[in-house]
């Protein structure tokens, strides 16, 4: 009798083998997934404490100082560390600098506006950590003003994007310092914009404690909704501090 190949007597996988093979592909692509959706969570979340920790220095410092970080006057005078380019910024009106829409508050003069001032003597008071070049200019994220969580940097201002809005807010902006200007590099995606609205706020991205913020239509429809379906970093949200 004739003996088989060595090849002949390999058999091939059976449908079952298969099968199991298919469901084991399947669940690994689908805890991937889950995994990468719990890490975004996770990110949202921590942007949150961010924002809500920054609004808990800001009530410390001005229960302290009886006036708002960055717009104290001679704060070289009050605040234990101050860097100089602060010193004569403050003129006490109760807000916050100048609207970013107004100029690129990253960069005019550097730290010696009230915008970046707010972050340089919160610093100094002992409010927030992670500041730890206050007179660089340009600014650096991380250094000068706080790396958000969600991507680029914090910044406060009176108004931004949204004139029905007064008094102070914190916003993540992109590298340019405009709100908008410049479409997919924003701080987050309007999935992630959205998820902290609801989280914090409404869920609108017109009205309340947080507006939705971004590049054209790409992060809101106009009206009370977040375009959710994009992934693209189109969206940056004003979180209203007082």
């Amino acid at each position: 009798m004739k003996k088989l190949s060595k090849l002949q007597k390999q058999k091939g996988f059976t449908l079952v083998e298969l099968a199991i093979v298919l469901v084991i592909i399947g669940l690994l692509i689908g805890g991937i997934l889950k995994g990468q959706q719990l890490i975004d969570n996770a990110r949202v979340t921590a942007q949150m404490t961010q924002f809500q920790g920054l609004q808990a220095a800001e009530t410390s410092f001005q229960d302290a100082y009886a006036g708002l970080p960055g717009d104290l006057p001679s704060p070289n005078t009050r605040v234990p560390s101050t860097p100089p380019g602060c010193n004569a910024v403050g003129d006490g009106n109760g807000v916050i600098g100048t609207p970013a829409t107004a100029a690129n508050i990253y960069t005019i003069g550097g730290v010696g506006n009230e915008n970046i001032c707010f972050f340089a003597e919160l610093s100094g008071a002992g409010y927030l950590a992670g500041v730890s070049k206050p007179n660089a200019s340009p600014v650096i994220f991380g250094q000068t003003v706080p790396q958000a969580k969600l991507g680029a940097g914090l910044i406060v201002s009176d108004v931004q994007d949204a004139p029905s809005w007064s008094g102070l807010y914190a916003a993540d902006v992109e590298t340019t310092g405009d709100p908008g200007a410049v479409a997919g590099v924003n701080s987050m995606t309007p999935g992630q914009a959205g998820q902290i609205d609801r989280k914090m706020d409404d869920g609108n991205p017109t009205t309340g404690s947080i507006l939705g913020l971004g590049f054209g239509t790409n992060c809101t429809n106009g009206g009370t909704g977040y375009i959710e379906s994009s992934t693209t970093n189109d969206c940056d949200v004003g979180f209203k501090l007082n």
